[in-house]
């Protein structure tokens, strides 16, 4: 699926060569600085990067607004506290790997808003709190409040 639309890309850049062996790859230097359209040894012009760029960017976007629903839809239901806040810190490292950071605050407010009844206590509590808790100060207080439950 991904082979006809990346060949078309390629021999739409004049690139294509390079994986066909008519034109020799270049050397396997490593170069510091801006790869431009005009670098003599034959790397991949920014305009070429920029071309990949468009043409997989919403794929992307797409990524990341799945990963946002999963994480608002996201609630503890049965399942220990450990379970939920890893599964919600998987989906936020996630994010962040795709680019669309969680702030502190927003995790916070998504973990609280995902507990349930027996943890309206301490989501009172914390809500009422001057300062922000972070997520490790967080994570060890709901699960002191499930061993007490």
């Amino acid at each position: 699926m991904w082979k006809a639309p990346f060949s078309m890309l390629l021999h739409g850049h004049d690139l294509y060569s390079y994986l066909d062996g008519s034109t020799p790859s270049p050397s396997l230097t490593i170069i510091t600085g801006i790869v431009t359209s005009a670098n003599p040894a034959g790397y991949i012009s920014k305009n070429s990067w920029d071309a990949l760029h468009v043409a997989y960017a919403n794929k992307s976007q797409t990524r990341i607004f799945s990963l946002r629903d999963r994480l608002m839809r996201l609630t503890k239901e049965s399942q220990p506290v450990t379970k939920y806040l890893q599964a919600i810190r998987s989906i936020s490292d996630e994010l962040s790997t795709a680019g669309a950071l969680v702030s502190n605050s927003e995790l916070i407010v998504k973990i609280l808003s995902g507990l349930g009844s027996e943890f309206h206590k301490t989501f009172a509590a914390i809500r009422a709190c001057d300062s922000t808790i972070t997520y490790e100060e967080l994570y060890e207080k709901l699960l002191d409040h499930e061993l007490f439950l």
